[in-house]
């Protein structure tokens, strides 16, 4: 529950303990980040703020808490430390509820601030973020039932201070094998896609889905090659699409990537990239052949040193 100021700071209560508000990190369509510490230790953590308009849009998010929750002792998936969903009476807004989700704070920011820093990473450095990141995405592919991260992108790769990476945002988490037995469930999976799934890492099965098409975890195998591809290029492969106003459905689905010619990193790296990158999703590999591949990269460049 939110308490009110305290000398121009707000305050906030989660689950019995007083957290005061210092600045904000960062916000989204449904959301908005900020940073808070905690009133009597002063340590600091990460308050996300989700508003619902609607009954249905408080249970779809409170999703994203128990998913939490389900995976908390993980090392490399965003942890919870705290939740509270607190009505919102006011006659005036549309919104019902809020949902407040406290994690840890890391400072070292994200992948894509690395990225947008201009500054490349070592390829050692780079193999042992993707190592836990692939460690994060099996958590997923392995669970029962399976699930799918729906989102993988350099924004929602958290950086530790030992130099790995921490997967978050799992809003945007589902069961990873949806069929589409009809044109509605087929216009249903494709919507929920357009919401969740940031357009240039979102896979090109999710643009177009048609009836008895079956959706799998493939999706967060192509958007991990975005992923990938963007560390070694500084941009995505669909950005430059993106940034022109093109269509990104249209070079997703067309398989239209360039890789241009570049001295950074290994060809055994941009050779598995361009296996993720391939329309048929069950041509792509798994996450464990990805995992695999890239621990084979990294012996090989460790042993050259």
């Amino acid at each position: 529950m939110v308490m009110g100021c305290i000398c121009g700071k707000e305050s906030i209560v989660i689950e019995n303990q007083v957290y005061n508000v210092k600045s904000r990190l960062g916000e989204g369509g449904f959301s908005y980040v900020d940073l808070v510490t905690h009133s009597r230790t002063h340590k600091p953590f990460a308050l996300k703020r989700i508003l619902c308009h609607s009954t249905e849009d408080e249970l779809r998010f409170l999703s994203e808490v128990e998913y939490m929750r389900q995976f908390r002792d993980h090392s490399n998936i965003i942890s919870l430390e705290g939740s509270e969903t607190v009505s919102v009476r006011n006659p005036t807004s549309s919104i019902i509820s809020k949902i407040l989700i406290l994690m840890p704070f890391y400072s070292q920011g994200t992948l894509q601030d690395r990225i947008d820093s201009g500054q490349h990473l070592s390829q050692l450095d780079l193999l042992a973020i993707l190592s836990d990141v692939c460690a994060a995405v099996r958590s997923f592919h392995e669970s029962k039932p399976k699930l799918a991260h729906r989102d993988i992108k350099p924004a929602n790769i958290l950086l530790t201070d030992e130099g790995g990476a921490v997967l978050m945002d799992l809003g945007s988490v589902d069961k990873a094998i949806c069929h589409a037995k009809n044109s509605r469930e087929g216009q249903r999976i494709q919507d929920d896609a357009a919401e969740r799934c940031t357009m240039p890492y979102r896979a090109p099965e999710l643009f177009n889905v048609q009836t008895d098409d079956v959706i799998t975890e493939a999706t967060d195998i192509w958007s991990l090659g975005c992923l990938i591809y963007a560390c070694i290029y500084l941009q995505g492969p669909f950005d430059e699409v993106y940034a022109k106003g093109g269509s990104i459905a249209l070079a997703a689905v067309g398989g239209n990537v360039e890789y241009p010619d570049q001295l950074k990193f290994s060809y055994r790296l941009v050779e598995l990239v361009k296996s993720m990158l391939v329309l048929q999703a069950e041509s792509r590999p798994s996450i464990d052949i990805v995992s695999d591949k890239l621990e084979t990269i990294q012996h090989h460049l460790e042993n050259r040193v």
